[in-house]
């Protein structure tokens, strides 16, 4: 008897642990998300729409006003195509301007927009909307500066919960800016491909660092306090663009 008991016993164990596996898998947030963006409700956002007639939210942080949902041309604002490459392209080759969907798939397109390299936002013909233009390192300073510093300006410019954001996170969105998570195209021997969706977020600056490199403000919050590197200017980031004054 004693046997049976123990026969009976196991697999219902077994089928009772894989339910609450079950049910607890499907309650975390997956790797990423496309459920739509999370704004600051207690905020009043303004709008903007593009020279291809994509419409984003815009929120005013002190003297500054920021896009706040990140860039989606694929056309400077002459009306030019910037070319969108895949991961397959020799993008550490690249000296002109290039784009691309995060893991070459347009499905991650409506939430977290386009990656470019650092030429596409260099170039005379310009890729931010009429009226806009990608800020400068000075531009990203005064934000950062006026949220508080390196440390606790990147949770206040991050989106809340964890739909964009890997957990634990500790997103405040107090300033309107909603940052996510939307990753990047890496080109070098360390990360020679695409990485960090739902870790970390990337912006670039409109100033470079020497031939090759140029400025950003990267969100890492996982492990570190500061927001601004160069890297090199065949990487491909997301976009944010500040209103002209």
């Amino acid at each position: 008897m004693k046997m049976k008991t123990q026969f009976i016993f196991y697999p219902l164990t077994l089928i009772a642990a894989l339910l609450i596996l079950t049910c607890t898998r499907e309650q975390e947030p997956a790797q990423y998300s496309f459920v739509p963006i999370e704004f600051n409700p207690d905020l009043t956002y303004g709008t903007i729409t593009d020279q291809e007639g994509n419409t984003y939210k815009t929120i005013t942080i002190g003297t500054q006003t920021w896009m706040a949902e990140n860039l989606k041309v694929t056309k400077y604002r002459n009306g030019d195509p910037i070319p969108n490459l895949d991961a397959s392209e020799d993008w550490d080759e690249l000296t002109t301007g290039a784009c691309c969907y995060f893991n070459n798939e347009s499905i991650f397109f409506n939430i977290y927009g386009m990656l470019y390299n650092w030429y596409a936002i260099n170039d005379s013909r310009n890729i931010a909307p009429s009226g806009w233009h990608v800020p400068t390192f000075d531009e990203w300073t005064t934000l950062v500066d006026f949220l508080g510093g390196e440390e606790s300006s990147r949770f206040r410019l991050m989106e809340q919960g964890s739909y964009h954001w890997s957990p634990p996170t500790h997103g405040k969105n107090d300033s309107g800016f909603t940052a996510l998570a939307a990753g990047a195209l890496k080109t070098d021997s360390i990360r020679n491909g695409f990485c960090c969706i739902a870790s970390e977020a990337y912006f670039w600056s409109s100033d470079d660092d020497s031939t090759n490199s140029a400025w950003n403000l990267s969100i890492k919050p996982s492990y570190d306090i500061k927001v601004f590197y160069t890297n090199k200017k065949t990487f491909a980031f997301s976009v944010r663009c500040i209103k002209d004054d």
